[in-house]
């Protein structure tokens, strides 16, 4: 946690996390893991998952979402936000966004995708199958 909080803008770090979604109690749904950050959406956000071999990959977004009528996407700061990845022994591995493209996050019913035109990151609707790159 110290390391992923490091690497956030000085200026997001006087903030206090809330945790809005656990797959342990709100089940594994996108549909529910998106609805449960609506009322969250003008903030900074962060999301870890844990994968089956118990490494730990995820994004951190530093500006909220919005909804678009049928898809969940980033607006303008995209500044600070990165994907990142730990191994079995806790190495880090984080890559920002680099602005290559203006493909930052994106989710709807299907899928979550972070980066492109090849993700960094993608969630099935079931948050049980996935890739990082």
């Amino acid at each position: 946690w110290e390391s992923l909080w490091q690497l956030l803008p000085t200026d997001l770090r006087i903030l206090d996390p809330k945790l809005v979604f656990t797959s342990r109690v709100d089940g594994c749904s996108l549909s529910r893991l998106l609805k449960a950050g609506e009322s969250f959406r003008s903030n900074p956000a962060l999301l870890c998952v844990q994968t089956r071999s118990q490494e730990v990959l995820g994004y951190f977004l530093c500006s909220g979402l919005y909804f678009t009528g049928s898809a969940y996407a980033q607006p303008d700061r995209s500044d600070g936000s990165f994907v990142f990845h730990f191994d079995c022994e806790l190495n880090l591995a984080v890559s920002p966004f680099t602005g290559a493209n203006d493909m930052m996050f994106q989710a709807d019913k299907d899928a979550l995708v972070v980066g492109g035109p090849q993700p960094a990151m993608r969630l099935d609707s079931d948050l049980n199958w996935g890739f990082s790159d």
